[in-house]
């Protein structure tokens, strides 16, 4: 059964405009997305080399916007000194001055702005940051003189500035109380998206510290990585958003499906434990940790936690079906008759549980009620091999050879490898003294185990 990897909706909807800005991104957070050579997965492609564009008028106007909005939060100079610093990695403080000098110096000294913006590029200057300062605080200076000089009268609007990390916004500012700040690029995004939920995700992640950024990119390359199967690369980006967030929940969980996924069940269960200690009523979790428990052969405690699901959610009908198949394994065979019955009655098109189901009822020896099951099975997929074979072992138990014999070659007619029904197929011939092509069968059993 395929297993859907947990995304937060309020995530999805920041991922959805991170592949809107991811461009614009790549400047600030180096990529990540190499594949580990180690990967246990042959089918994982190789990265490929990306042809980054340089920056347009636009882009340094939106990059520059985000400086002075950082600034009105309450930035100093070494926090504006690590955000040029990271501007090398897309582009450089020197290109950025020299926009500012020509295209943003018309842009901004001609269009629309008010007063707040140019306080917040005189306050940059005030920041010691270089020819960039010097430039911004000339610049913010002459819009302040060409609002004096057309006596425009403006109100400075009186909304609430939403919480900073920032303690010493206030001083920085110089206002005894919280004063508005109006974020230039939401409301361009908001004249791009036109949607308000959009917008609200985009002001939450421009509330989000720069390392949470990180994290937020990280995750969403490690769902990517774990859809298309490259579990190793996963892992490892996984491991980055915990090394950034340690409680986050859905990095942990994701993190124990990958493991899984690879075989490395106890650290996948230590996954599973940390994301229960974040959000313990969490019926998926108990359920998958049920799973691995199952695939160390742990099937008393596997049961205990398809119990613990079921307790949290009863509607789920893979916990029903994982729980009936430990009980099996532990010989309960009522029990496990029960579980199935209580998935079939939630997924009735489901011709895995109506095969074990099948199987369960074949160790009680009831027979013809397993021959139903296996019908019900091959009715929803008729190409299913295990139902074929174990529908012939029936039949054969009821000495009903040549009707199991047909089984068996509708198997092999599926999967003509299959050495289990080769072997069954023998039996049944032999049985019925036709001992050459029973010996014939054999030898193509020992063919395709070998």
């Amino acid at each position: 059964m395929r297993r859907q990897i947990r995304q937060n909706p309020d995530r999805r909807l920041v991922r959805s405009l991170l592949k809107w800005f991811q461009a614009l991104l790549k400047w600030v957070f180096p990529s990540s997305t190499t594949v580990n050579k180690g990967s246990r997965n042959p089918s994982a492609k190789p990265s490929q080399i990306e042809i980054v564009k340089p920056l347009t008028d636009k882009d340094y106007e939106f990059l520059f916007l985000q400086l002075l909005e950082g600034v009105a939060h309450g930035w100093d100079s070494a926090r504006v000194g690590k955000f040029l610093a990271d501007l090398n990695k897309r582009t450089s403080t020197n290109q950025l001055v020299n926009w500012l000098q020509i295209s943003g110096k018309n842009s901004l000294e001609n269009s629309p702005h008010d007063r707040q913006l140019a306080k917040q590029m005189i306050l940059l200057g005030e920041l010691d940051c270089g020819e960039l300062g010097k430039i911004s605080q000339q610049i913010g200076e002459n819009i302040l003189t060409q609002v004096a000089a057309s006596q425009i009268q403006e109100i400075e609007p009186t909304a609430i500035l939403p919480i900073s990390s920032y303690s010493n916004q206030s001083n920085i500012l110089n206002k005894t109380e919280t004063p508005t700040i109006e974020i230039v690029s939401q409301s361009e995004i908001l004249r791009l998206l036109n949607d308000e939920n959009l917008a609200e995700a985009m002001r939450n992640f421009l509330a989000m510290d720069s390392r949470d950024i990180q994290a937020e990119i990280w995750l969403n390359q490690a769902n990517q990585q774990y859809i298309q199967q490259n579990l190793v690369a996963a892992v490892s980006n996984y491991e980055k958003v915990l090394s950034i967030q340690p409680n986050n929940h859905d990095a942990w969980y994701n993190k124990a499906l990958a493991l899984k996924d690879l075989g490395f069940y106890e650290e996948a269960i230590a996954s599973y434990d940390q994301a229960l200690n974040l959000l313990p009523n969490c019926p998926d979790t108990w359920n998958n940790r049920g799973a691995v428990l199952r695939n160390l052969e742990r099937y008393a405690e596997a049961v205990i936690n398809y119990d613990k699901a079921l307790e949290l959610n009863q509607n789920k009908y893979e916990t029903w079906y994982n729980r009936g198949i430990s009980l099996f394994k532990l010989g309960k065979i009522q029990e496990a008759i029960l579980s199935y019955d209580r998935a079939l009655q939630l997924e009735p098109k489901s011709h895995e549980i109506w095969n074990n189901k099948g199987n369960a009822l074949r160790e009680l020896a009831q027979y013809e009620e397993a021959i139903d099951c296996y019908d019900k099975a091959l009715f929803i997929k008729p190409d299913k091999v295990e139902s074929w074979n174990n529908r012939g072992t029936v039949l054969f138990s009821l000495e009903r050879f040549e009707e199991a014999i047909f089984n068996y070659e509708k198997a092999l007619e599926f999967k003509p490898d299959l050495s289990e029904a080769w072997h069954n197929r023998g039996n049944a011939l032999k049985k019925l003294g036709r001992e050459a092509e029973a010996q014939l069968s054999y030898d193509r059993a020992l063919e395709s185990s070998n």
